[in-house]
Parts: C-alpha cells; structure tokens; sequence
C-alpha cells in the first residue's frame, strides 16, 4: 500500500486521498500518539449531558444528573436519548459517585421490584446485589400504595429508599424525581 500510495501522492497526496493527518518528514509518530487519536474519534463520547455529571475514574462510566422532576419512564426516556440507562450501583464507591452529584436532592436509580415484590432488578435484568436502604426501607408505602422505583437521597448520604415509580393513588410522596443516567 506504501508504494500505491507514494505514486498517488504526487497528485493528490496520501493524507489527503485517505483523510488522515498529515505529517512532514521530521515527524515521528508513536504507537501511544496513534492509539490516542483512534481513541478520540468519532466513537468517543463525552460525559457531559444532564445538570452535573461525572466520568468513573475506574470504570470509565459516565453518570448524568438531571434535577427533573420527570416519573420513571419520562427518566427512562430521558437516558435513553444520552445512549444510556438509569443508574445501577454495584459497589460503595460507585453509590458515592453517584451521591456526590446530587446535591439534597432525591433521584431515580434504575433499580425496581415490579416484577415480584421484593426482589429489585436493575433496568439491564441483573439482579440488585449490592443494597443500600436507609433503615425501615424498603417498605412499600408501609402497605398503604405501591412504591417499586429505588431512589437515592442526596439529604441522607446516598441512602436509599423504595417510591412510586409515578403517580400512585393514596402516596403521600410524589412520583416524579431527578435521576441519574449511567452510559458505560
């Protein structure tokens, strides 16, 4: 391909013909350089929707905070335009990451028990393992309504609590939220 292309260049010149960078003979390109720019193509996605946001120093997953207050499907849909999904948490550092973008605020994970009672599952299938209910909780409106949506309060250090996933007729607390988008 070398040959065809230094045949080519005296017309139209490589660089040009394959609209990649050009360089002069000075120039030396490493393989750190040409991993680099692959890597900050056109694939490459920055963290920045939402009303805070921030990049996993670990996993490198962004997670996007919007206030809302949007219902658990309108949250959905929101982050299903970011090429994401409601947040999971699968570790105490990630539930921290999580919390430090919420302020005082309450916000939608991804996680919901309305399949079977009891059992919460994120949004991707997998099964909640890691938990972090604030004491008494979850507790199904004690009874009185239904509450099948997991939210992470910002006021309590990211503890979390069971919430109608929308208007639930009889709840005393509102179905609609700011949620936290996670897009790996």
């Amino acid at each position: 391909m070398r040959a065809w292309c230094l045949v080519l260049v005296s017309t139209a010149g490589c660089a040009q013909l394959f609209g990649i960078e050009q360089t002069t003979s000075s120039e030396v390109r490493t393989d750190a350089a040409v991993d680099a720019r692959r890597d900050s193509g056109i694939d490459a996605r920055t963290c920045s929707a939402g009303d805070a946001h921030v990049t996993d120093p670990m996993t490198g997953a962004c997670y996007m905070f919007f206030v809302g207050p949007k219902t658990r499907d309108e949250a959905r849909a929101t982050c299903n335009t970011e090429g994401a999904l409601l947040a999971s948490v699968e570790s105490a550092n990630e539930n921290q990451l999580i919390t430090s973008l919420l302020g005082m605020n309450l916000a939608f994970l991804g996680g919901t028990d309305e399949v079977t009672e009891g059992t919460f599952k994120w949004e991707d299938g997998t099964a909640v393992v890691l938990t972090n209910f604030a004491t008494g909780e979850p507790n199904n409106g004690t009874g009185l309504f239904e509450e099948d949506c997991i939210v992470i309060h910002g006021d309590l250090a990211g503890k979390w609590d069971d919430r109608p996933c929308g208007a639930e007729a009889g709840a005393t607390v509102p179905g609609a939220y700011a949620f936290v988008c996670e897009r790996d």
